[in-house]
């Protein structure tokens, strides 16, 4: 389903122009950065904090971002929950 789409397809443009920024910053500093990210899933609003890090081919290039996300979604609800009490 997600292959070969990319970011404004899956999560909208508001949400993509956040996690396209991330993804520059990574590429740009060369550096592992952690990010809180939210998107729209299924018009649901999901929250995940992601890690990022650059890719490098054999040469040493950075030629994009991999990454892991931990869908934090119901801390996040529990959260609010809380705060409002």
């Amino acid at each position: 389903e997600v292959m070969g789409k990319i970011d404004s397809e899956l999560w909208g443009e508001e949400h993509a122009t956040a996690i396209t920024k991330n993804d520059k910053e990574v590429m740009e500093t060369g550096k592992p950065h952690t990010f809180y990210e939210k998107v729209i899933i299924k018009e649901e609003e999901r929250f995940f904090v992601t890690i990022k890090m650059p890719l490098k081919d054999t040469d040493n290039k950075i030629i994009g971002v991999i990454g892991n996300s931990i869908d934090v979604t119901e801390l996040e609800y529990a959260k609010r929950k809380a705060e409002e009490n």
